[in-house]
């Protein structure tokens, strides 16, 4: 893989798993502020650390938002290997077709 495609398949990921931290967190009906889900997504984007979301969360809280985030990153890493996965099976399948037509065209001739 190039840097490009892991930038790529990073930045799926992390979306992935944002997207379903958000959902997991309304569903449960856990409430954060501006701040707090400021600080959990730079957490998921690994620019935040443990500490700093514990105290902005609160220790119950943060145990319960945990859980949570455990959970996203489980579904980003799935989706995103799901979705690079069916890429590069299309790729391949259009490298085939491509290369079988242009062996046919030298068979002909």
């Amino acid at each position: 893989m190039t840097r490009k495609q892991i930038l790529t398949f990073i930045a799926m990921f992390t979306d992935f798993a944002k997207n379903d931290l958000l959902i997991r967190l309304s569903g449960a009906g856990i409430s954060v502020s501006q701040t707090e889900r400021s600080e959990i997504i730079s957490f998921i984007l690994g620019s935040g650390s443990k500490q700093v979301l514990s105290d902005s969360l609160g220790q119950e809280k943060f145990v319960e938002v945990f859980t949570h985030i455990h959970h996203a990153y489980i579904t980003g890493v799935d989706t995103g290997l799901a979705f690079a996965a069916s890429f590069v099976a299309v790729g391949a399948l259009l490298a085939l077709f491509f290369v079988k037509g242009k062996v046919s065209q030298n068979n002909i001739g």
